[in-house]
């Protein structure tokens, strides 16, 4: 009896030496943490209850107004984004919320909203507008509060300062079209292009790049428009473009408008006649869900990936998206949404990993972390990097058109060359040289 107690003591403590082992074998690999790049490896999500804290990060978008038709869908990406990263644990332990305002894409609106919003003493306000930006630009460098911003006029960011901008500016954009134009167009006369703009001061930028460059492009600049978002009826502007002989045109609009382009150019038989090219604000998805079948050979310039786009990491996020909203499928404005936080809540990690908790974040803090970003991967931005004088996330683009009912691209990325400028930040069209 006393032999069988003896061993059984041996196999007990065993036992005990041996369980720790086996349970830490058994046990799953410990959830990645919370310092890691926000997008790209999400962390084990957080239970009810688990976050740290909240991190209240505000906006500023136009859901009324001449561009509501590009934000609200850009609104719906940005939630689904922080649904994402709040399902992983939000960023670094915070859970993020939204506090928010409608602009309706009116500057006074703007500039009464943000002094509102500064007594709050925000690091960092994000923004749908460009206009917006401009008028905010002296005010925010003198209250130093950082401004990220999907309207992209260059102004904004040359010289740069506090405002930083999630794509490619506008005109540097819109050379990179004339200069694409000038390379690949193969009519059998010379590119004749027409620009059709709202009467805003960052789209108006676009007809004096068409008079400095287009011929020194090899492109014939023939005639404007200026236009209103209520536009319903552009056959008096396609007309004299015809009589003109325009043969392509170039759209700084929204959605709306560019629908009732594309759709009287083909109810006044002229698709075959002039190529429409549109701003990535004229997301052909929408298009195609506007103009339906006289969307069809329409184009856009941009910096944007659409839902068919056949990366793993598109997918990843239309599939996710899908999956919180029943099933609809993202158009591209969505998914830019989805990307402009992207850069967004990487520079609250970033600027968190510095000072460790929200009341802590300043806008000098929230600068320093965006100027130290480098090759930043989210699952829709690659390879962003920016520094003291860069305040361009993503200076590509890439041409995509209308084929068969669905957006497809026509050419890869390719760099956007930003246009020489004076120390003052005006662009210097003298010095302009075109691609060799």
């Amino acid at each position: 009896m006393k032999a069988s107690l003896t061993r059984v003591s041996i196999v007990m403590v065993l036992l005990i030496l041996v369980m720790p082992v086996l349970a830490a074998c058994s046990s799953p690999a410990p959830a990645a943490p919370t310092t890691a790049p926000v997008a790209p490896a999400p962390t084990t999500a957080a239970a009810s209850g688990t976050y740290k804290g909240t991190l209240t990060v505000p906006e500023l978008i136009p859901m009324t107004g001449a561009y509501a038709a590009g934000a609200a869908p850009m609104w719906k990406g940005a939630q689904a984004y922080t649904r994402y990263i709040n399902e992983r644990g939000g960023i670094n332990g915070y859970k993020v919320e939204f506090n928010w305002a409608d602009t309706a894409y009116n500057v006074a609106k703007v500039l009464q909203l943000y002094k509102q919003f500064k007594e709050q003493k925000p690091p960092l306000i994000v923004l749908y507008d460009a206009a917006g930006g401009e008028a905010l630009k002296q005010t925010i460098e003198q209250d130093q509060i950082v401004v990220i911003n999907s309207g992209a006029s260059d102004p904004q960011v040359f010289p740069p300062g506090w405002i930083f901008l999630t794509g490619t500016p506008y005109v540097d954009g819109f050379v990179s079209y004339l200069e694409y134009l000038s390379k690949s167009w193969k009519g059998p006369d010379k590119a004749k292009l027409g620009v059709i703009v709202y009467e805003l001061g960052p789209q108006m930028a676009h007809i004096d790049a068409a008079k400095a460059l287009a011929s020194k492009l090899g492109i014939e600049f023939v005639d404007s428009e200026i236009i209103v978002p209520s536009m319903l009826d552009s056959t008096p502007v396609l007309t004299r473009f015809r009589d003109e002989g325009v043969n392509n045109i170039y759209m700084v609009g929204s959605n709306p408008t560019f629908a009732v382009v594309s759709k009287d150019l083909q109810r006044l038989g002229l698709k075959d006649k002039m190529t429409l090219t549109g701003v990535w604000w004229d997301d052909l998805d929408n298009n195609i869900r506007l103009a339906s079948a006289a969307a069809e050979g329409t184009q856009n310039i941009t910096w944007l990936p659409w839902p068919t786009d056949p990366s793993p990491d598109v997918q990843k996020v239309v599939e996710y998206y899908k999956g919180i909203n029943n099933g609809e499928t993202p158009v591209a404005l969505a998914l830019a949404g989805w990307m402009m936080h992207e850069l967004v809540f990487e520079a609250y990690r970033v600027a968190l990993n510095k000072v460790g908790s929200p009341d802590k974040l300043t806008g000098p803090v929230m600068m320093e972390s965006l100027q130290s970003i480098k090759n930043f991967q989210g699952l829709l931005y690659k390879n962003v990097t920016l520094d003291a004088t860069t305040r361009v996330a993503l200076p590509k683009v890439r041409m995509t058109q209308v084929q068969n009912g669905q957006q497809v691209a026509i050419s890869e990325y390719f760099d956007v060359r930003l246009l020489p400028r004076t120390a003052d930040g005006k662009i210097d069209w003298a010095k302009y040289e075109p691609p060799k």
